[in-house]
């Protein structure tokens, strides 16, 4: 079986012929709870044990308020975050014990990084259970390691025949672009024009945590930024000791910031190429939050669908699903 996981510094994606998994890239220890007194089971208790190693760890959403929170807070995906991460995913997506493996990397970061992970990916062997389930043993006989943003170039089904193209993958800390030049619907990457900036939704989340700060006198908690924008962005105050929060205003100001300091440099790059662009897709978590005022930026401006997943499909139909 075939799959695709997206570890990204937000959150994990994954895609196989299951279906797509997605959920936070946190993980936590994991405590014990009367969670079934509730009448479901948090998402998502995972145990991994082999030889050198036997952990029990929250994952996802029921390890994002926890104390012990732990996250990715540099561009180096610490090996102990992302693989558990990466084979909870896999767990949820998969059966059975051969499995093919696809995975990306930011691509300023995939030249340095990309054989250091594939050695590690193709020597991992672990047995794995998510939520009581049964243990499985996990292990890759094949280990593909894409630049992120070539998957969602893979995954494009409209491409025009001919003409010049932008793909712009907004993050959370980090954002990919391209400048392709298509011939005969096949895309040619322009080499000065594709590169990674370091900037993405946390820009937004950095900003609400600032005002935040200034309208309560206390910091914003990081396990809760999430959830502070997802209120903000949904038009909901924050409570902060029996008063309410207003954010929107400041979220507002911080789109608009966030987009000027992403097209800053990607316009730059495309240079004097921008106005002839046949098209302009946006992809990402951070395109949905900012595709108002992106569309305004760009030529012929294309959200995809399921834009979250989109480097996820991308890597799955390069090795061949």
């Amino acid at each position: 079986m075939k799959v695709s996981v997206d570890v990204g510094y937000g959150f994990t994606k994954a895609v196989s012929e299951r279906g797509v998994i997605s959920f936070p890239s946190v993980i936590s220890p994991a405590v014990n709870f009367a969670a079934d007194e509730f009448g479901k089971m948090f998402d998502y208790k995972v145990k991994i044990r082999n030889c050198s190693l036997n952990v029990e760890k929250f994952v996802g959403e029921a390890a994002e308020q926890s104390q012990g929170a732990a996250r990715f807070s540099t561009r180096e995906k610490p090996a102990e975050l992302h693989d558990i991460l990466l084979l909870t995913a896999v767990y949820l997506c998969t059966e059975g014990e051969k499995l093919s493996l696809a995975v990306g990397l930011p691509l300023a970061y995939y030249k340095a990084q990309k054989e250091d992970l594939k050695s590690r990916l193709k020597v991992l062997a672990t047995w794995v259970s998510v939520n009581n389930g049964p243990e499985r043993h996990i292990r890759f006989e094949d280990v593909s390691v894409f630049p992120q943003g070539v998957g969602a170039v893979a995954a494009l089904d409209d491409l025009p025949d001919k003409g010049l193209v932008g793909l712009i993958d907004i993050g959370t800390y980090t954002t990919d672009y391209f400048l392709l030049n298509i011939r005969n619907r096949l895309p040619y990457p322009v080499p000065e024009a594709c590169s990674s900036i370091e900037g993405g939704v946390q820009l937004i989340m950095n900003a609400l945590a600032q005002e935040y700060h200034r309208q309560t006198g206390s910091p914003l908690p990081g396990r809760m930024q999430q959830t502070v924008l997802e209120k903000t962005r949904q038009g909901e105050t924050v409570t902060f000791w029996n008063r309410q929060i207003n954010l929107t205003k400041a979220y507002k100001l911080a789109i608009k910031d966030a987009v000027e300091a992403i097209s800053s440099q990607v316009q730059s790059a495309f240079g004097d190429r921008l106005s002839m662009l046949d098209r302009t897709y946006l992809i990402g978590g951070g395109s949905i939050l900012m595709f108002e005022e992106l569309k305004e930026r760009y030529p012929n401006v294309e959200m995809l669908p399921d834009p979250v997943f989109a480097n996820a499909r991308g890597y799955l139909k390069l090795i061949g699903q």
